[in-house]
């Protein structure tokens, strides 16, 4: 309904126009015919001068509406463009949200627990993360999904874009979960995990495995299996499933991928509907915020529970 009504606005803005810029040279004619009638230039006879006259003022008549018609084209044209640019950004808004699953911690006997626990990784030390081969990981879909990852890109964005106050101030965030943490990992009493080593194979070897093969009904992208040592609260290992992969584009994969590792890195929901570990969130702006690493700090400072509770 919104494209139709633009096109038949325009058509009348158009037709306005020309019909004012065809009034305007007739009238202009006419009224130099007038003119020199009137000088004696052109041998003067009444009934002529009336029908030129009468000419003019039908056109005089016509001019005045003329405006007004063409104005109220140009109203309608603008409020249908303000509505359909209105709609849009709300369908672009919800169409830039990503929906992840359930995650789980499970203890050595296959049971589901929710105590904090850390990776127990010395100083330095790389944690492995595996990517199995699958067809729908081509070389530019595997180097997302290692950004995520690795990088160790920050990026500077007013508050007001992420919904964060005060919206006049600007916030650092991470593209990369290796950046992110190697800019907290003097501020935590145990050792935090700020190195990773991903590579591709065929066989689920590492620390950190990650899948793409699996298909998923109810329109989740993204799951994450963990399993721990409860007696030491230590994490062991973590399954992240992508999926549907084929039909992500390298930004959303690249986003899902940053939102599960957070949870292999034992992080759970967010409260903030804006930060990138709420369960739906924007892949246009799926970054690691500073509200993330608070929550890392005080898990790896002793916390036993992994709540990310942001507070603008």
């Amino acid at each position: 309904m919104i494209i139709p009504a633009i096109y038949i606005s325009l058509i009348f803005v158009s037709i306005s126009t020309i019909t004012g810029l065809l009034f305007s040279k007739k009238y202009t004619s006419l009224k130099s015919e007038s003119e020199h009638k009137l000088a004696g230039d052109i041998p003067s006879i009444p009934y002529e001068m009336a029908r030129v006259e009468r000419q003019i003022q039908m056109l005089e008549a016509r001019n005045k509406k003329n405006p007004i018609i063409t104005l109220m084209s140009i109203g309608i044209l603008v409020s249908v463009l303000i509505t359909y640019s209105s709609m849009s950004f709300i369908e672009s808004s919800e169409n830039s949200r990503l929906a992840t699953g359930r995650f789980t911690i499970e203890n050595l006997k296959g049971d589901k627990i929710s105590t904090g626990v850390t990776w127990h990784v010395p100083k330095d030390e790389q944690l492995q993360v595996t990517i199995i081969n699958s067809p729908w990981l081509s070389d530019e879909r595997i180097n997302a999904i290692k950004g995520a990852i690795v990088s160790e890109k920050s990026i500077i964005l007013e508050n007001s874009f992420v919904n964060k106050y005060p919206p006049n101030e600007k916030s650092v965030f991470y593209e990369g979960w290796e950046g992110a943490l190697k800019s907290i990992s003097e501020k935590t009493e145990y050792p935090i995990p700020a190195n990773f080593l991903v590579t591709t194979s065929e066989k689920s070897i590492g620390d950190i495995i990650i899948l793409s093969t699996a298909r998923e009904a109810d329109n989740t992208y993204g799951f994450t299996r963990s399993i721990a040592d409860e007696e030491s609260n230590q994490m062991l290992k973590s399954f992240i499933t992508i999926y549907n992969a084929d039909n992500l584009n390298q930004v959303e994969l690249a986003a899902i991928v940053r939102h599960e590792f957070g949870h292999a890195l034992v992080m759970v929901h967010s409260t903030d509907s804006e930060d990138l570990t709420y369960p739906i969130f924007h892949f246009t702006h799926a970054v690691i915020s500073e509200c993330d690493l608070d929550a890392m700090i005080s898990l790896y400072n002793g916390a036993m529970s992994t709540e990310v509770v942001c507070r603008h």
